[in-house]
């Protein structure tokens, strides 16, 4: 686990979300997407204060992120390296 994951978990464990699960309703959208980014942000955090990214190439980043991680993990879903798909 990185730094960038320990923000989400906590906040799961603190609603009662056993690990590996997402919640329910908006929780589940909300929590879906910051599983797919959060070692993304979790970075952006830690160099942000040394290269001052744009805006823009920052939110990239982390649409680039959670594409690749959604790709990443279907693959591995596929192959019978994942026992979930997502």
């Amino acid at each position: 686990m990185t730094a960038g994951e320990l923000p989400n978990s906590f906040l799961k464990r603190q609603m009662g979300i056993q690990p590996g699960r997402r919640g329910q309703n908006l929780w589940a959208a909300i929590f879906f997407v910051f599983d797919q980014i959060d070692l993304a942000l979790g970075i952006w955090v830690f160099i942000f204060w040394l290269i001052k990214p744009p805006l823009i190439l920052m939110l990239w980043s982390l649409g680039l992120a959670f594409v690749l991680h959604l790709v990443v993990s279907t693959v591995g879903y596929v192959f019978g390296m994942r026992k979930t798909l997502f």
